[in-house]
């Protein structure tokens, strides 16, 4: 979803409730029926925990109002060669982005600043795309800040806010004026296999807006 979140068509993500700042990866969440508290899971020991909706909130691992996330995405960086009094300073890198082919150049003090010590991945030494999760923090060029987060179950989602996750609307499997639920259904299943959306599970919405930086074409 790099290209929507780009042009400014999506403006919020879903994900899974499977991870808390301070529990780690946790299991069977769902509403607590114990007086006092709204949540309930199991972590990875298998120990039960009950705690209120605040702190859940301050343990959703994406954040909360404006705090700033920033986005990977499949990229090829090779270096920027460059000469200087008859010497190559090769230290400098283009990163080309899969998803539309756009080039930025980064110098060394940049790439320095934030990943010390940094590496050519192997696969792009080969001239091969990089997937996503290895991307370093000086090569994205998505940065989110936080605007709201609140928890709801998958299929509570609006038709308004299914197109604010960028998806593009399908007639497959949709009633009229549900096209954006549907092609936000057919991927959700593409992402979590089959059988995810009638699963229903409650669900992170964590709303953002895009933080514009100054760039550098190559």
């Amino acid at each position: 979803m790099v290209l929507p979140t780009l042009d400014g068509r999506k403006t919020l993500t879903r994900r899974g409730i499977n991870r808390l700042l301070g529990f780690g990866q946790i299991s069977e969440f769902q509403p607590s029926d114990t007086r006092g508290y709204d949540w309930a899971f199991h972590d990875r020991h298998a120990r039960w925990h009950e705690i209120s909706h605040e702190r859940l909130l301050a343990a959703c691992p994406f954040g909360g109002p404006g705090d700033r996330l920033w986005g990977k995405e499949t990229h090829r960086p090779s270096i920027a060669h460059s000469h200087f009094m008859g010497e190559c300073d090769c230290a400098d890198v283009n990163v080309e982005y899969q998803a539309d082919s756009a080039v930025r150049y980064f110098p060394e003090s940049h790439i320095e600043s934030l990943s010390p010590g940094w590496c050519m991945p192997m696969a792009a030494k080969r001239g091969n795309f990089v997937p996503s999760i290895h991307m370093p923090r000086w090569a994205s060029r998505i940065t989110l800040e936080v605007t709201g987060v609140r928890v709801e179950s998958l299929q509570d989602i609006s038709e308004a806010d299914a197109r604010a996750e960028g998806v593009a609307p399908t007639g497959y499997m949709a009633t009229k004026g549900a096209e954006h639920i549907a092609g936000f259904r057919l991927l959700w299943e593409q992402i979590n296999g089959a059988g995810g959306w009638n699963a229903n599970p409650l669900v992170w919405v964590v709303e953002f807006r895009r933080i514009y930086q100054e760039a550098r074409s190559a």
